[in-house]
């Protein structure tokens, strides 16, 4: 996660919402402000061919126009997705959520700031596309519950229970039986000035249909909720700046 200062969110420049890029063109990116790779993206299936590849992604990003070639000759980010790409690469927060169901595990990445938000997710149809959009960061726990399905579900009546990393499947199939979906939201972000006061939190659930909601703590412990207690919970652990 980069959490630095580029600039390119108080230009004056026309907005882009949302764009498509290719794995190799995010990693270009990122490589313009001295990162390794794109924040979220793994760039492991570059390495065979890195600089081949972050080659004709250069070429590709100046012939459509996000990136410029400054008066030395440097590549430099000016364009109309200057705004979407400054916050993913600078965020005051990144909250990542991870979504099971039906055997499939889905993954989104907020990037925000108190002025604008920003969603990066993987194409379901193209594995090495990735679609950046932005949108009002009010609109960041309607995104979360839209994602994780978070449906309103009654309280169950189960008791809480307490159980291990290696018995967990079995003693939830035992007390909530089916399990619809889980979700998990991990929040990261900088406190202070330094660069290494970093703070997290997350919040994570299961979905057990006709049972309720379940809220499962990192120790294992796991009991009744509803969709509101676990948005609350998740609000009061966030910074409030």
């Amino acid at each position: 996660m980069a959490l630095g200062e580029p600039a390119g969110l108080d230009d004056e420049l026309p907005l882009v919402t949302q764009r498509d890029f290719s794995l190799d063109e995010l990693v270009a990116l990122a490589e313009c402000f001295d990162l390794e790779t794109f924040p979220g993206v793994d760039a492991s299936p570059l390495e065979a061919a890195r600089e081949a590849a972050l080659e004709t992604a250069r070429r590709d990003l100046v012939a459509r126009g996000t990136l410029t070639y400054d008066d030395d000759g440097e590549l430099s980010l000016r364009s109309s997705e200057t705004v979407m790409l400054t916050l993913a690469l600078a965020p005051a927060l990144v909250v990542e959520v991870t979504h099971a169901f039906d055997g499939e595990v889905r993954q989104t990445r907020f990037a925000v700031r108190p002025e604008l938000a920003l969603e990066q997710r993987r194409r379901e149809d193209a594995n090495a596309i990735w679609t950046l959009e932005l949108f009002p960061a009010e609109d960041l726990f309607e995104r979360l519950v839209e994602f994780t399905g978070l449906y309103d579900r009654p309280l169950s009546r189960g008791a809480a229970f307490r159980t291990s990393p290696e018995t967990f499947d079995e003693d939830l199939q035992r007390v909530v039986g089916e399990v619809v979906s889980s979700s998990r939201v991990v929040a990261v972000w900088r406190e202070g000035e330094s660069e290494d006061e970093v703070r997290s939190c997350q919040v994570a659930w299961v979905d057990g249909g006709d049972d309720g909601l379940w809220q499962v703590t990192d120790d294992r412990e796991a009991f009744p909720v509803t969709g509101r207690k676990l948005l609350d919970d998740l609000l009061e652990q966030l910074p409030g700046d």
